[in-house]
């Protein structure tokens, strides 16, 4: 097996890259959990709990679509090289410029200083 394989599952050409496949699952899955529960608590202290479902529910609903996007291309090859791209292009443009926009959007009724962010020191020297 080349290293490669170790990189990208859709390297491998045996059945092992399923089993690469249910580690990054597992792997997704626990990040979606601590999305889920953790973060959510803490959003829900900095009172940005109803944004933060948005954004993360919007972001896990595209995570489970990339898995379904490998499945049905790189990993049973039912669709092609031009169904590869254009899935995965799709994607990639639900994922960073809507999620960058709504972010934004939902950013301009943040308080930034309950979010301990300090984008300039409004003090007086």
């Amino acid at each position: 097996m080349s290293p490669a394989a170790f990189i990208y599952p859709g390297y491998v050409t045996s059945a092992y890259k399923w089993g690469f496949f249910a580690f990054g699952t597992f792997a997704w899955l626990i990040l979606a959990m601590s999305t889920i529960n953790e973060s959510r608590e803490a959003a829900q202290l900095l009172g940005v709990d109803k944004d933060y479902i948005i954004l993360l529910g919007w972001t896990n609903l595209l995570w489970i679509i990339y898995h379904i996007a490998w499945g049905l291309t790189d990993g049973s090859n039912r669709i092609g090289v031009t169904g590869t791209s254009i899935f995965s292009g799709v994607l990639d443009v639900l994922m960073v410029p809507v999620l960058s926009f709504a972010m934004l959007f939902f950013a301009r009724k943040w308080d930034y200083r309950k979010l301990s962010i300090a984008f300039r020191d409004s003090r007086p020297s």
